[in-house]
């Protein structure tokens, strides 16, 4: 077996079978070698769905920018609280009631945003990033990459490049899924 494949599948493994220190204590916080990359990564994304509801000329809940501000800040508690309260007005979640303003592509980089931060808040440090960084590098540059998984797929766009431009590889949401990243 390719020793990188047998890395990717260890990682996995130990990642969603493994408490990390932080969900011991019944906190969601970020490990601080993460940190910084997770807050970057939101910098991007805000951008991304800025850009978004630009070009579709379409208001957002303005939630959206707090939870962007909020993880920007490293401010994990409220990313969290926010995420939930948009999420009960999205429309692919089942239970939820329809708001407008979250039918746009803006929700989609909302979605990755919360997504990274719950791969880097659960896993252990040494296990996300070799599960995400591993994967990225194993696939040839110009590919698009379908996440089989929320962390195959979170982690994965995490440690990407360029979010919006697609740059090295596309990652696209779970094929049940509507929507699509590049």
């Amino acid at each position: 077996m390719n020793w990188n494949i047998f890395l990717i599948i260890a990682a996995m493994a130990v990642l969603c079978a493994t408490e990390s220190e932080a969900q011991k204590r019944g906190a969601k916080s970020v490990p601080p070698e993460l940190e910084a990359r997770l807050k970057e990564f939101f910098v991007q994304k805000e951008d991304q769905a800025r850009a978004l509801a630009k070009e579709e000329n379409s208001e957002q809940a303005p939630e959206v920018w707090a939870f962007f501000k909020a993880g920007k800040e490293g401010n994990w508690n409220n990313v969290g609280s926010l995420y939930r309260t948009l999420r009960s007005g999205a429309y692919q979640y089942e239970g939820t009631r329809s708001d407008k303003r979250l039918e746009t592509m803006a929700w989609q980089p909302v979605n990755e945003a919360f997504g990274a931060y719950e791969g880097f808040s659960q896993g252990e440090e040494d296990y996300v990033v070799t599960f995400g960084r591993e994967i990225l590098e194993s696939i040839p540059r110009g590919s698009i990459y379908f996440g089989g998984t929320d962390p195959g797929r979170w982690l994965v766009t995490a440690f990407s490049k360029s979010h919006a431009k697609g740059t090295r590889v596309s990652c696209l949401l779970r094929m049940h899924s509507q929507m699509g990243c590049t």
